[in-house]
C-alpha cells in the first residue's frame, strides 16, 4: 500500500458550492477555513452543476502546494439551458426567503444527478476536465463517485486505468466514495488507497467493517444534513449513561458527533462538513480543537461505536 497523504482533521465539502451556495460566499468561506487551519478541499465532477470545480481552482491558486484536494468521477452534472443556469442564482434567493422550498429543490436537484457513467472513456475524460477545472497538473485523491453494483461492470478495467493515472502522475492517490456504508460489502474488496463513506450516529452500526480498513479514511454527513436525527444520538448517550460525561466536558450533542466521525476517519483521515458562515467554520473548528485530544470525549465516543459494533455481532 502506498504511503497516506497528510489531510487536515477537518476538510471543507464542497457539495453545495455554485448550488445553494453561490461563489462569492464560498470563496470566503473557503478563506475563512484555510486561515483556521483546513486545508483539504472535497469537490466532484458534478457539484454545482458540474461548475464547482472552477471555483475551487479559482480558491487553491497560489495555494496549491498548501492544501490537498479530493474530487470524484461518475455522477453525471446535467446539461442546463443558458435559461436555467441564469435561473439558478434567483432559485437560491427565493429558497433563503421561502425556506419550505428547500426540499422541493433538493428533490429535483437529485433527479438530475440520478445518472451515472463509469466507462473508461468518461473517466480519462472527466480526469482531464477536473485537472483544467482545479487549475492543477495533480489530484491528491481521486474517487469513484457512489458506484453501485448494476452500473460498475468495469472494476477491474477501471482500476487498471486509475493505477495508470497514478503512474503517469495525473492523481496520487485513488478510492471509492460510497452511495451507502453497506456499498463496503461488495466494493471493499476492489483496491484503492482511500474511502469516503457516510459516519455519523444514524450509519454507525453499518460501519463495522470499515473500521478495520486500512486505506484512508474521508467521513462525510457527520451531523447526518442538520441533526434530523438527533434523538438517536440523546438515546444512545442515556443508554449508555454518558449524558454526566458529556455535561461534565461542557460539550454538545453537535461536539460528540463531530468527535464520533473524527474517531471513525481515524488519525490518518478527515471529516468533511459543508460550512459555509464564519460562525459554523469556527464552532468546528473549536470543537475538535478543544475536544478531538480530550480523553473523556475519547472513552465516550468509544463506548458509543463498540455498542453499535456489539449490536451488529448480536443481529448476525
Amino acid at each position: 500500500m502506498r504511503d497516506i497523504i497528510k489531510l487536515s482533521a477537518l476538510g471543507f465539502g464542497c457539495a453545495p458550492v455554485m448550488g445553494k451556495v453561490g461563489k462569492t460566499q464560498a470563496l470566503r468561506a473557503m478563506a475563512e477555513a484555510f486561515g483556521l487551519g483546513i486545508t483539504h478541499f472535497d469537490v466532484a465532477r458534478s457539484y454545482g452543476f458540474g461548475c464547482a470545480e472552477y471555483v475551487v481552482g479559482s480558491f487553491v491558486k497560489g495555494r496549491r502546494d498548501k492544501v490537498t484536494i479530493t474530487t470524484k468521477f461518475g455522477v453525471v452534472p446535467p446539461r442546463l439551458s443558458f435559461r436555467t443556469k441564469a435561473l439558478i442564482p434567483v432559485a437560491r434567493m427565493v429558497a433563503e426567503f421561502m425556506p419550505h422550498l428547500k426540499a422541493k429543490m433538493k428533490n429535483k436537484s437529485g433527479q438530475l444527478l440520478a445518472e451515472r457513467n463509469f466507462d473508461i472513456a468518461y473517466a480519462r475524460k472527466c480526469l482531464d476536465q477536473s485537472l483544467i477545472a482545479l487549475a492543477t497538473d495533480y489530484i491528491d485523491i481521486y474517487l469513484i463517485h457512489e458506484p453501485d453494483l448494476d452500473s460498475l461492470k468495469n472494476s477491474a478495467e477501471l482500476c487498471r486505468f486509475l493505477e495508470n493515472s497514478v503512474n503517469t502522475g495525473k492523481i496520487r492517490r485513488w478510492g471509492f466514495a460510497y452511495q451507502a456504508p453497506q456499498d463496503y460489502e461488495w466494493a471493499g474488496t476492489l483496491g484503492g488507497d482511500a474511502i469516503q463513506f457516510e459516519g455519523n450516529i444514524k450509519t454507525l452500526p453499518r460501519c463495522g467493517e470499515i473500521l478495520n480498513d486500512a486505506r484512508q479514511r474521508i467521513v462525510t454527513r457527520p451531523f447526518m444534513g442538520g441533526f434530523s436525527e438527533k434523538p438517536a444520538l440523546q438515546n444512545m448517550l442515556e443508554d449508555l449513561i454518558l449524558v454526566e460525561a458529556m455535561q461534565d466536558m461542557g460539550a454538545s450533542l453537535a461536539d460528540v458527533s463531530l468527535c464520533l466521525a473524527r474517531e471513525l476517519a481515524g488519525q490518518s483521515g478527515t471529516v468533511l462538513c459543508s460550512m459555509f458562515s464564519p460562525q459554523h467554520i469556527q464552532k468546528n473548528v473549536r470543537a475538535l480543537s478543544k475536544f478531538g485530544g480530550d480523553p473523556r470525549m475519547f472513552k465516550v465516543v468509544s463506548k458509543v461505536i463498540q455498542a453499535a459494533v456489539q449490536d451488529i455481532q448480536k443481529r448476525n
